[in-house]
């Protein structure tokens, strides 16, 4: 998913949240996606008998001023992005901002994920696989990071 306007040679860059410009992904994107996968999950023969289920889930396909859809779907945030590795294609990194937002957002539903609070100097990183690491350094994209390792 992308903000759908182009820049300069990205044709699709990553959504943000205007209040924090942090990567997200909006709702309308997730319920389109979702509503998406169910229809390409039905047989052929069976999709017109279907289509009546879908628009009552997710509202009209052409006209959304017809009737709302029963469901509908809040933005997501994301807790961990691709980033390019030297010695992998990419990994996926977080940070401990990120992971500090998700704590937060899932104890309004009263869920306690298990993981620690993490706290990292600039410059390092923590890392679960060591086999990324040369010496005791690990590159992502055209940064340097000192790393300790996780288990």
């Amino acid at each position: 998913m992308g903000a759908g306007t182009a820049v300069g040679l990205i044709d699709n860059p990553i959504q943000r949240e205007r209040h924090t410009d942090y990567p997200m992904m909006a709702g309308s994107g997730l319920k389109g996606a979702v509503r998406h996968h169910f229809w390409s999950q039905l047989d052929v023969g069976h999709r017109q008998d279907k289509v009546n289920l879908l628009n009552r889930l997710f509202g009209p396909e052409t006209d959304a001023s017809e009737f709302a859809g029963a469901i509908s779907f809040g933005d997501a945030q994301l807790v961990a992005f691709p980033v390019r590795c030297v010695k992998n294609a990419f990994v996926y990194t977080t940070s401990p901002t990120a992971l500090a937002r998700a704590v937060r957002t899932l104890a309004l539903v009263n869920t306690d994920p298990g993981w620690p609070a993490l706290s990292v100097e600039p410059g390092h990183c923590h890392l679960v696989n060591p086999a990324l690491m040369t010496g005791d350094k690990l590159h992502l994209d055209a940064f340097e990071f000192t790393a300790q390792v996780n288990h």
